[in-house]
């Protein structure tokens, strides 16, 4: 992830100004003086590879800055986890970033044809399919750990997880 983090970092200024150029190339007026954006129809540019790769990426850095978040709300559970009050409490407090923000994490970064080959988050770029990026698991091991006792007890656990 610092890679990752340096990259974004290193391509922003950049990424700006490709956004601008591309953003403008799909603007037409419609007869009635509407601005109309279209999708672009052809094979994706180099252009649109690098903006879906910055976004892809930038979308990854902003889960990471959970990571820290997530390991202590874990050390919190550690301790409550057998109070279902507090555990209702905690599932409440979470409640946003398990069951909204981070909701499709597992399925979009950890979600493999063949399970037992899970060993790295896969970022899939759509306009470049191709491009087989992994980040190491254990940069997100918090948020995975988080993420896997979240949703068994806010999904699975009714007696606990009382939602309304």
């Amino acid at each position: 992830m610092n890679r990752i983090e340096w990259w974004l970092l290193k391509y922003e200024k950049e990424f700006k100004n490709v956004d601008k150029i591309e953003s403008a190339k799909h603007i037409f007026l419609d007869n009635d003086g509407t601005v109309l954006r279209l999708p672009p129809t052809l094979k994706p540019n180099q252009n649109n590879k690098f903006l879906d790769l910055f976004n892809a990426l930038d979308k990854l850095s902003n889960f990471y800055k959970f990571e820290e978040y997530f390991g202590q709300q874990m050390k919190e559970y550690d301790k409550i986890k057998t109070s279902k009050l507090e555990l209702r409490n905690w599932l409440t407090k979470n409640e946003k970033l398990g069951a909204d923000k981070f909701v499709c994490f597992l399925l979009d970064y950890l979600d493999y044809d063949e399970e037992d080959k899970v060993e790295h988050l896969s970022i899939f770029v759509l306009s470049a399919p191709e491009m087989d990026i992994l980040v190491n698991r254990a940069d997100f091991k918090n948020t995975i750990k988080f993420l896997k006792t979240f949703n068994e007890i806010y999904w699975n656990d009714e007696k606990i997880a009382k939602k309304n």
